[in-house]
């Protein structure tokens, strides 16, 4: 991303695979109705499904979706804490990704 996002969507996940895809499609679909430019920072709290494998793909596909990646499961309070520290928007949103 080459300019600062105005939003910036914390998205903490954990063994979403199945809601992902959909989730950040229609995520990203209203915030570009509103005209608003932001990233998601999408953070993966130690997911054992295809939840790290869609991630990547996402980000590799839109530049505005940031990686996060946990080794192992530390919990939602961490992985939004992290999702915080990556963040760098002008101000920030916390979701859940379900």
């Amino acid at each position: 991303m080459d300019e600062r996002p105005t939003l910036s969507i914390v998205l903490p996940v954990f063994n979403e695979a199945e809601v992902l895809r959909e989730c950040l499609r229609e995520i990203a679909l209203e915030i570009d109705k509103a005209g608003v430019s932001f990233e998601i920072v999408c953070v993966d709290d130690g997911s054992s499904d295809a939840t790290t494998e869609i991630i990547e793909q996402a980000s590799g596909d839109d530049p505005r979706i940031v990686a996060v990646y946990f080794s192992r499961n530390f919990g939602k309070e961490i992985a939004v804490a992290a999702g915080m520290r990556f963040a760098t928007g002008d101000g920030v949103v916390v979701m859940d990704g379900d």
